[in-house]
């Protein structure tokens, strides 16, 4: 008898008990368990993650998610019993998407929501919250409502100082192995922003922004070589050799017939020896006439731009040539 007291009224009692199964398979508000009977004391117990004002979820043992695993379950404990007009967005929806960001904006553990058409901007500990007044779209990813890809890069102008950390995010909408978004969607998008917060931004790096990175390394690389004037061929361009194999490079020149690309430890075995397969790869390219340029992922500027000059020369590029 005392225990069951002692539940009602203070949730002193250790044991937790069990919790309907509705509320058990996804989170829940507090009015929901009010529904349910669920005395108060029950919903304090640390069996429940409370991190969310007025929603709460059942925790479950196990191996601890990664990070955008966990990220997903964190936005839907905060979504849980809000307005349909709510959505994940920012750096939230960039990460959920797969876009690349920076490590201090990808540790953030702030979650950023936007009122789609609401007058008022989502609130709480824990909550970015913005509105807008735009009918942006929504998907829903990995069980979350979070406003569709490009709209996520929109939302990253204010999130982001510089220009290049906006190129290299917008790029990867264009990743030509895993598209997550079209040029045409992103342009038309552009187009309809009227003034949303930081759309010069937005415009400036998409005028950089080219289709074919597969990687921030390859996007920063080709922004590299731009800016001193270097030309940077196709992005991902592809190779197709005698033997009937098709290859690609970071930076395909077929004027000069050169590649530039990043030497990533994808290319080494675990004993630190080159893989069979590029090996094969570099002998069949090289006795076509391609040059390969690899630049080590630590590689500083000055000395990739001094590698590259030296391969477009010997080439017979000049530097007055157009780019």
């Amino acid at each position: 008898m005392r225990g069951g007291a002692s539940d009602q009224y203070g949730g002193m009692s250790r044991i937790a008990g069990p919790l309907p199964h509705e509320l058990r398979a996804a989170p829940f508000t507090v009015r929901q368990a009010a529904a349910a009977r669920i005395p108060l004391g029950r919903l304090r117990r640390l069996d429940l993650d409370h991190e969310f004002r007025g929603v709460r979820e059942l925790r479950r043992p196990g191996p601890a998610l990664d990070r955008v695993a966990e990220l997903a379950r964190r936005s839907r404990l905060a979504l849980a019993g809000k307005p349909a007009s709510w959505a994940v967005s920012g750096a939230t929806a960039a990460l959920l998407h797969g876009l690349y960001l920076p490590r201090t904006l990808e540790r953030d553990a702030r979650l950023h929501v936007v009122a789609i058409g609401a007058a008022n901007a989502p609130r709480g500990s824990g909550i970015v919250g913005r509105r807008t007044g735009l009918p942006v779209p929504v998907v829903h990813a990995r069980g979350v409502r979070v406003v569709v890809p490009e709209y996520a890069w929109a939302a990253l102008a204010s999130l982001l100082d510089d220009e290049e950390s906006l190129v290299v995010a917008g790029e990867r909408l264009w990743d030509p192995f895993d598209p997550i978004a079209t040029v045409a969607a992103v342009d038309a998008m552009l187009s309809s922003l009227g003034n949303w917060n930081g759309v010069s931004r937005l415009r400036a790096a998409r005028r950089l922004m080219r289709p074919g990175s597969h990687s921030p390394r390859e996007t920063l690389m080709r922004l590299l070589f731009e800016r001193n004037g270097l030309p940077t061929g196709v992005p991902n361009g592809r190779i197709d050799v005698r033997s009937g194999r098709t290859y690609y490079g970071d930076l395909v020149l077929r004027e000069y017939r050169i590649v530039f690309e990043y030497d990533g430890g994808w290319h080494w075995d675990e004993q630190g020896r080159r893989r069979s397969e590029d090996l094969r790869r570099q002998n069949e390219l090289g006795a076509e006439g391609w040059l390969l340029v690899r630049f080590a992922s630590e590689s500083a500027e000055e000395g990739m731009l001094e590698m590259a000059r030296a391969a477009l020369r010997s080439r017979g590029w000049r530097s007055d040539d157009a780019t």
